[in-house]
């Protein structure tokens, strides 16, 4: 009988996984770290079970998109929209503060402008799916600082376009004006859509009198119900991941919102995992053993640069400093946005093969720590609001 040495790999990481976040939900930590972790020990550079990470890669991509299609159907879209201003502003301060940051370092290290701009971006991006999983895990999606560091995160997301932009101009092509209307069309058209799904009242996908009854069918329905402005979205040179998000907004007002949720549930965690666990087997040990000082150091600038900088923006946005500063926290990682922007950077010669391997290093040490941190920043705010409390009840009069 022949046994497929792929099945001996799954099977060890199926495992690994299984014994990690066994032992996280006994210490109550999420479970992007024991993603990010395993990914990490099983990847090319630990135990090289997994040795494709472009093919894993690819797979989590799509838990992308999925994340933000459920994104769209859980999150409250009017509330959001009623704080356009605060988030848009909030956002652009947060990008140019994070962009200040790296010039005052790159003008002293003599870096050139294109490079001081690309990193800056780098950094001011967070983790959409990290931030997502940990506040789906805390129940905190929709409520108080969850939905504005849901909000802000969607706005960055939007923000890549112009980013990719403006790094393209530091290569000396001319700006390509048919891809940036198509853009532009694009951007208006999907929330054009959202905004037609958002106040058309309840309905039903076409296809449903179609699939109805079948399981199968029904599954694939609902990916496409999740692909298809995804698809629209990457044709237009949008975020797919944007497209997937309009989609959920869309579904979020059907009939058929529970059963396209309940076929994709399952998928949904699967391949989210097969992304963190792409990001984790992307740390080079011996790269990272070999800088470790820089990458240490670049590390924790870049999660303190990113709490004091979204504290501060989410202050001004009259949020308490309690969560002002657990809103700063949740967004102290480098996203996977920026593993774009690094790419680019690379192939137009911003950056040099070892500044982007150090940047890889970074983004993904980022996630792998900062979920801990926000665990421990969590704890504290509630002590802190606990205690406020009781001195609040021992002052009041008998």
């Amino acid at each position: 009988m022949h046994l497929d040495p792929i099945l001996i790999r799954l099977a060890a990481v199926a495992f690994l996984l299984v014994a990690v976040g066994a032992v996280l939900r006994r210490l109550h930590q999420p479970s992007v770290i024991g993603y990010l972790g395993v990914g990490a020990l099983v990847g090319p550079h630990g135990l090289a079970l997994i040795d494709d990470v472009d093919a894993v890669g690819r797979l989590g991509s799509i838990g992308i998109l999925l994340l933000l299609f459920f994104l769209g159907m859980e999150v409250p879209i009017p509330q959001l929209l009623a704080r356009w201003r605060t988030l848009i502003a909030g956002t652009i301060v947060q990008v140019a503060a994070s962009v200040g940051a790296v010039w005052l370092l790159g003008s002293s290290l003599g870096w050139a402008a294109g490079r001081i701009v690309l990193l800056g971006f780098v950094i001011s991006l967070s983790s959409t799916a990290v931030v997502l999983a940990m506040l789906r895990e805390s129940h905190e999606l929709g409520d108080g600082i969850g939905a504005l560091v849901t909000g802000v995160l969607l706005v960055q997301d939007l923000a890549v376009i112009p980013m990719l932009i403006i790094i393209g101009m530091f290569d000396g092509r001319p700006l390509d004006v048919g891809e940036l209307v198509r853009q532009v069309i694009g951007a208006f058209g999907l929330m054009g859509v959202a905004y037609w799904g958002l106040t058309r009242g309840r309905g039903k996908l076409a296809v449903t009198r179609w699939v109805a009854g079948d399981r199968e069918l029904e599954l694939y329905a609902a990916f496409l119900a999740c692909s298809a402005l995804a698809l629209v979205a990457g044709l237009l040179g949008l975020s797919a991941a944007l497209g997937a998000f309009v989609a959920g907004v869309v579904v979020s007002a059907l009939d058929d919102r529970r059963w396209i949720k309940a076929r994709l549930e399952l998928f949904h965690m699967l391949l989210v995992g097969a992304f963190f666990i792409g990001v984790g087997a992307q740390i080079d040990f011996r790269f990272v053993a070999d800088n470790v000082a820089v990458i240490v150091g670049l590390v924790g600038g870049a999660v303190a640069t990113n709490t004091v900088i979204n504290a501060l923006v989410f202050r001004v946005a009259k949020s308490s400093w309690g969560d002002a500063l657990y809103g700063g926290a949740l967004m102290s990682q480098i996203g996977e946005f920026s593993f774009v922007l690094a790419a680019v950077g690379l192939a137009q010669g911003i950056i040099t093969p070892f500044a982007h391997q150090t940047t890889i290093a970074i983004i993904a040490l980022s996630m792998l720590v900062t979920p801990g941190y926000v665990a421990l920043m969590r704890r504290l705010r509630a002590r802190a609001a606990a205690d406020g409390q009781a001195a609040s009840d021992s002052s009041a009069p008998a």
